[in-house]
């Protein structure tokens, strides 16, 4: 029983994020040395998901084979992530406006403040430390372009012929090489918390999250109700019960929550959507297009995060400039990976086109970044709930293996 209990992922998880709480709280300034630990495997998978999602859209666009198909699936798609993303920007409007979370709020608290390169301190530990910040450091692929990329090469290897057949075998065997390594890659997860957690506790404390925990509050619940309602009403449509799907996938939502990574549970999710009766060609297609187009959960913090910063900063913003807001976030949101980190960089980008609330309020919630988890974690139901819908749509959705997966009983 204790050994099958030890080999679970998530007791791992737990026993990791345990272990993280204590370090931070027994010793801050040792824990803050486990930071690296959260951010080489965020850096390393999202390193192997932008040509594992090259991979499977070529894959999904050629087994398609037809432009007509293509053309509908990819067209269904697009007009769900649309609809989402609207519905989830306004829910995030809905929840500001109603929950105030900045009001009354003083942006004095410096705690929050970002102070330079955080990393600066491997560079004096030799060349092994000084290889761990060069990973730190590296660029962050954007999911677009190589979504982009696909096009080409998927049309072209759907149409008939042994040189098409070989090129496809190939791209499968190579998208099948990287899901392995993400596979190898996700057993470190349990470090990857426990670095997170414990990095967090030591550098912020638990009691400094608490001039935030109003918004932290507001994100969550929000978040909560956009999943329950409107997820679940677009699932309902398609026959599926939210409640019975996020049992479904528990054991990915809890890496997603542990590692602030929704690209992480990205090959799993692949491999449970067809299990459960989803045709694997939409999957391959709509699954990967989500993870550009469909970041519902990311959409919702953008919009409450700079309401946030604007009711604490104490700006009343006209229509106009809400419209703007929702607008220019729409676009922006295109733009954040599925790992952790983006969302905030992306909300400081927004803030700087939109130009309303002043740039550097940003720092206040650098301190709170890794508490928001219902952010990936939105994301990564509602990728999960559109590759069911879209098959529904298609009439590619098996209803038996979907009841027999969910333990549905007729």
């Amino acid at each position: 029983m204790i050994a099958r209990l030890c080999k679970s992922a998530p007791a791992q998880m737990l026993a990791a994020v345990g272990s993280g709480i204590a370090l931070g709280l027994a010793d801050p300034r040792l824990a803050m040395y486990a930071r690296p630990l959260s951010d080489v495997f965020v850096r390393v998978i999202g390193l192997i998901m932008s040509p594992l999602i090259f991979c499977m859209l070529v894959s999904g666009i050629a087994s398609m084979r037809g432009a007509r198909v293509l053309g509908r699936t990819g067209i269904r798609a697009l007009l769900y992530f649309s609809a989402m993303s609207v519905l989830s920007l306004l829910t995030g409007l809905l929840a500001a406006m109603v929950l105030r979370p900045g009001a009354g709020f003083t942006t004095g608290a410096g705690g929050f403040a970002a102070t330079g390169n955080e990393y600066d301190w491997l560079g004096h530990y030799g060349p092994a430390a000084a290889a761990v910040k060069l990973v730190l450091q590296l660029p962050r692929f954007n999911n677009v372009y190589f979504m982009l990329m696909a096009i080409p090469p998927g049309l072209l290897l759907a149409r008939p012929g042994a040189c098409a057949d070989a090129g496809l075998a190939a791209i499968d065997k190579l998208g099948g090489k990287l899901f392995a390594l993400v596979q190898l890659s996700l057993r470190f997860a349990p470090l990857a918390a426990f670095g997170a957690v414990a990095a967090t506790i030591g550098r912020y404390g638990i009691v400094s999250l608490l001039p935030l925990l109003h918004f932290i509050v507001a994100c969550n619940l929000a978040s909560a109700v956009f999943v329950l309602l409107v997820i679940g009403g677009a699932a309902a449509w398609a026959g599926l019960s939210i409640m019975r799907f996020i049992a479904y996938v528990r054991e990915e939502i809890l890496l997603v929550f542990f590692t602030s990574s929704s690209l992480a549970a990205l090959p799993p999710l692949s491999e449970k959507l067809t299990r459960m009766g989803c045709a694997q060609p939409v999957v391959a297609l709509v699954l990967p297009f989500g993870y550009s187009l469909n970041l519902t959960g990311t959409n919702l913090y953008l919009v409450l995060s700079i309401l946030f910063l604007a009711q604490a900063a104490h700006i009343e913003l006209s229509l106009a400039q809400l419209a703007t807001i929702l607008a220019v976030t729409m676009v922006m949101s295109k733009s954040a990976a599925g790992v952790a980190g983006s969302a905030l960089a992306t909300l400081a980008a927004t803030m700087a086109i939109v130009d309303i609330v002043p740039v550097d309020m940003v720092a206040l919630l650098v301190g709170i970044d890794r508490t928001m988890k219902c952010r990936s974690i939105t994301n990564f139901i509602g990728n999960g709930v559109a590759c069911a819908v879209v098959a529904a749509w298609e009439q590619r959705l098996d209803r038996k293996k979907m009841a027999g997966a969910l333990g549905v009983h007729s």
